[in-house]
Formats: structure tokens, C-alpha cells, sequence
């Protein structure tokens, strides 16, 4: 079956009828191609698991030996339950960290893996459960080194869509200097430091450290961030595992 559309020309006559079936074909000559392909292709709509809804999380290291192991949970205070089981692969030759729907580790949600085995400013890709890109985020080594910035990019990595940096610039200074200590890894440095994630101008989420001896943060979206949330969970974790890299 099909519907006749009918273009009148200058003068009111009839030009030629376009007709498009109920399948989405166009015969008319001018509409066919790039358009008419366009017409009949479907757009994917990607489904959005609910647990990525929320607006503020909390990201927990677990106490664990030989291997880093973090729980993500929704909430304010993490009230809502558990998001995602996370475990970073050792021994690997590039850094990966798989996100699992629960502790059983049985269905993975998604992954952060490293381009490269080693390099100061390697950039990091977050893949979903079907092996596709959601976004890529690494870190800047000269604006880190005087506070510690994150990169957050489009998955063509054609925008830089967030910029993630220490707070403190006072802060991030003591933080260097603590690290150079002699007794540095035997006494947690003693001040909480955050982050703000910076977009268009503006600060759009931050990540808040929410214990002073423990490994734990606060994810609080401001606004509707500009990438999917996977990618700023990741960033939370990757801030902690990997800071030191």
C-alpha cells in the first residue's frame, strides 16, 4: 500500500507525484539516495539501564589484599543499594576495571580499559556490555602536575566534553609535597580533597571524598551531564586506582 503526495507547481499544476509506501520507499527521483536512505533506516534507540539514573553516588574501596574491589551505590549515602560490583584485573599489561552487576560477577555492565601499557597521558575507553565505546576520558600530565586534571571526551574523541580538576589548588600542593615524605604509604595524608567537573563554564558534578583515612567518594550531578554517567562512574574509580599513574 502506498500515499500519494502531490506538489503543485507556479502556476497551481500538478508536478510530479511522490509516493511513499508504508515501508518508508520514496520514488520519486530527487528524494532518492542519502535521503531516501535516511527515510527507511530505523534510529536506534539505546536503552538506559535504570540503575545509571540517579543523582549521586557513592563509591567505596572494599579493604581487600592483592586486588582493588569497590562497591558503586545510589543515594546520597549510598541508601539505594548497590549499582555495581567493581574489580581491577591484575597482572594485566594494560589496566583494565570491569563494572558487575552484583557481587557474583556474573553479568558485567561495562569496562574501563587502557590504550597503552604505559604512558603518561594514556587515555582510558569506556566499553558497555556489547563491546561498544561509551566514552573516553585520561588524564592531562601538565596540568597535573600542579593539581591532578582529568579529560573526559566524546566516544570520537573529537570534543573535549568535561574537564575533572582538584578543588584545592592549596590542597593538591600538600598533597606533592606529603607524597615525597619518607613516610609516605605508612600515613594516609589527613585532608579530605575533591574535585569539580567542569562544562561549558560551568561546574556541572563533582566528586567529593567523604571519609578522611578511607577510600570513599560522593558523585553529585548538578545538571544532566553531557555524557553518560558510566563514564563519570568510571572516572570515580579511576581517580582512586589509578591516581598514581
Amino acid at each position: 500500500m502506498a500515499a500519494g503526495l502531490v506538489a503543485l507547481d507556479d502556476h497551481g499544476g500538478p508536478r510530479r507525484a511522490i509516493t511513499v509506501s508504508l515501508r518508508g520507499e520514496v520514488d520519486h527521483p530527487l528524494l532518492l539516495g542519502r535521503a531516501a536512505e535516511a527515510y527507511r533506516t530505523p534510529t536506534r534507540v539505546p536503552a538506559v539501564d535504570p540503575r545509571f539514573g540517579a543523582p549521586e553516588y557513592v563509591v567505596k574501596q572494599r579493604i581487600t589484599p592483592m586486588v582493588n574491589k569497590y562497591s558503586v551505590l545510589a543515594g546520597h549515602d549510598g541508601e539505594h543499594g548497590l549499582v555495581a560490583f567493581v574489580r581491577q584485573k591484575r597482572l594485566k599489561l594494560r589496566e583494565e576495571i570491569m563494572f558487575f552487576a552484583d557481587e557474583s560477577q556474573r553479568r558485567p555492565l561495562f569496562r574501563i580499559k587502557a590504550r597503552k601499557v604505559l604512558d603518561l597521558g594514556s587515555r582510558y575507553d569506556v566499553i558497555d556490555e556489547q563491546g561498544g565505546l561509551v566514552g573516553v576520558f585520561g588524564k592531562s600530565f601538565i596540568a597535573s602536575l600542579a593539581r591532578s586534571t582529568w579529560v573526559v571526551y566524546d566516544p570520537r574523541e573529537s570534543v573535549e566534553m568535561l574537564r575533572i580538576q582538584e578543588r584545592s589548588q592549596a590542597i593538591a600542593v600538600l598533597r606533592r609535597v606529603w607524597e615525597i615524605l619518607p613516610w609516605v604509604g605508612v600515613v594516609p595524608f589527613p585532608l579530605r580533597y575533591h574535585f569539580d567537573v567542569l562544562g561549558a563554564g560551568r561546574v556541572v558534578a563533582s566528586y567529593d571524598k567523604i571519609t578522611t583515612f578511607r577510600d570513599h567518594y560522593r558523585l553529585t550531578l548538578h545538571e544532566p551531564p553531557p555524557v553518560d554517567v558510566r563514564v563519570l562512574l568510571g572516572v570515580a574509580v579511576a581517580m582512586d586506582a589509578l591516581q598514581s599513574r
